[in-house]
């Protein structure tokens, strides 16, 4: 679906904390785009939800979403908060706007190697193996 004009405003939401952001082992034996929310996450998300509804106001909501679960359910606590989901117009799931991938699984100190390979070669430039 084409944009019939440019809005007035884009707000960008991060996910909540991750498992991910607790224990960087977990990537060992659960894919990236499987890591959930922790509690701390969805309370985060929730508060979002909360100040965000006085930023909307009355307006009409376009929402994209990347396809990983803890952007999900980041979505689904931005509504428990408070976000006018009745104002949504438009929910697109897009893989576009995916953070960094990391590979499929990493062995424990994959992450120190990486950082370490990516400092000599730039972050913009680097590609972890098994990567995007």
């Amino acid at each position: 679906r084409k944009w019939q004009s440019l809005p007035e405003r884009i707000v960008l939401v991060r996910h909540g904390e991750s498992e991910g952001n607790l224990d960087r082992n977990i990537y060992t034996t659960k894919g990236d785009a499987h890591l959930e929310l922790t509690p701390t996450g969805l309370r985060q998300a929730m508060e979002a939800g909360r100040r965000l509804k006085d930023v909307v106001g009355d307006d009409n909501i376009f929402v994209v979403v990347s396809p990983f679960e803890r952007t999900q359910q980041t979505l689904l606590g931005l509504y428990r908060g408070g976000f006018p989901q009745d104002q949504v117009q438009l929910v697109d799931v897009s893989s576009q706007i995916r953070e960094q991938e990391f590979g499929n699984f990493q062995h424990i100190g994959a992450h120190e190697l990486a950082r370490a390979e990516e400092a000599i070669v730039g972050r913009f430039y680097y590609r972890r193996p098994n990567a995007e």
